[in-house]
């Protein structure tokens, strides 16, 4: 999994370094996201209760947050050396098990936060049972869902230079997921992010 995530990583790297063409790589297409303050607004999703509040992360929280398996030392050092920038955190957790992270990454670039959600969505492609899920209302999102076992959505938007992220596992419910990424697109987008 992580040796898939590893060409993105290669491919960031580049794109913060050099531009190409009159809308190189390095275009923002939008202001950065004050990530916790993005995520204090969120409210707590029907049916769900409040986990850990929202908090700045490290690269290796972001990656433990929205990649299933535990994330190597390499992984996240290159992630910082393709300028993961501010990042924050918020979790709910479901009362009959499982829980809603979610995530907000800021990158150098617009291309480098498209690059990483589209990562985030083929790594986990058919794979145990996942499936492309793009929700009507959340135009220019991508997902993927999984119907058995730990049954993990997760849907992802780049707003501007920003990968929004929200991951579901267990009983949080599709609707839950795909309303938290809504709202976290509407108030960055709303600075002028879109």
């Amino acid at each position: 999994m992580h040796r898939r995530l590893a060409p993105f990583l290669a491919v960031a790297a580049l794109a913060a370094a050099a531009g190409c063409g009159p809308a190189g790589p390095n275009e923002s297409k939008g202001p950065a996201a004050d990530p916790v303050a993005v995520l204090h607004t969120l409210p707590v999703p029907s049916g769900l209760r409040n986990g850990v509040a929202e908090h700045e992360a490290t690269a290796e929280q972001v990656l433990a947050a929205t990649l299933p398996d535990a994330v190597p030392e390499a992984v996240s050092s290159r992630a910082r050396g393709a300028g993961l920038g501010r990042s924050g955190i918020r979790t709910f957790t479901h009362p009959g098990g499982g829980e809603l992270s979610a995530v907000i990454v800021v990158w150098p670039s617009h291309l480098t936060a498209d690059n990483f959600g589209l990562q985030l969505v083929q790594t986990r492609l058919g794979k145990d049972g996942r499936t492309a899920w793009t929700p009507r209302d959340l135009p220019g999102s991508q997902g993927a869902r999984q119907g058995e076992g730990d049954r993990e959505r997760i849907l992802v938007r780049s707003v501007g230079p920003n990968t929004l992220v929200v991951r579901g596992t267990g009983a949080v419910p599709d609707d839950a997921v795909a309303v938290t990424l809504k709202r976290m697109v509407e108030v960055q987008d709303a600075k002028g992010g879109g």
